[in-house]
């Protein structure tokens, strides 16, 4: 993951766009798996969708929760007016991420034994309420908390989250010893 150090925030914007494009893969699903020809792109794009949400979702759920939920609430003692409204929507956020990781979840088992070349059943109406919670998700996100987040941090509250952000993300080699 690339950091704008000068302004985190915008990273997580464009990472929205990211993951909703991804999962708009999740569409597409049913059609590939009720055609026998291309039932092995319908493996390929679950392994994907696997791999996906466990390398960019999962972790940009963490990157927000453990970098950008702190970094608002220790500012808040610089903008005790925007507190309360501030914490309502980081909580709602919390409890969001952990609706859609569970639904998420029953889908993974699903995309498992496709990967596997099973036939498996897709819930349809679970795919797409999974795909339609996260578009509501991402939409508050960015009509709502980012553009307060934005207010709330300052310059170097925003260099300060960008550095973390560009720390947690740096690969280190295996170190060995003997």
């Amino acid at each position: 993951m690339s950091v704008n150090l000068d302004n985190p925030i915008t990273d997580f914007s464009g990472c929205h766009d990211g993951i909703l494009l991804e999962f708009s893969k999740l569409k597409a699903l049913p059609k590939l798996l009720g055609q026998l020809d291309t039932f092995e792109e319908a493996q390929e794009t679950a392994a994907e969708l696997r791999q996906f949400f466990e390398k960019v979702v999962k972790p940009h759920h963490d990157d927000e929760e453990y970098e950008l939920f702190q970094s608002v609430r220790e500012s808040l003692k610089k903008h005790p007016e925007s507190a309360m409204l501030a914490r309502g929507y980081i909580a709602r956020l919390i409890e969001e991420h952990r609706y859609l990781e569970k639904c998420w979840k029953n889908i993974d088992k699903t995309l498992k034994k496709i990967t596997k070349g099973k036939t498996t059943e897709l819930d349809i109406p679970a795919l797409t309420q999974f795909a339609e919670d996260y578009l509501a998700h991402a939409e508050f996100e960015e009509a709502y908390f980012l553009p307060l987040a934005e207010d709330i941090l300052s310059d170097s509250d925003k260099a300060k989250l960008g550095l973390s952000l560009h720390i947690r993300h740096l690969e280190y080699p295996n170190q060995t010893y003997i």
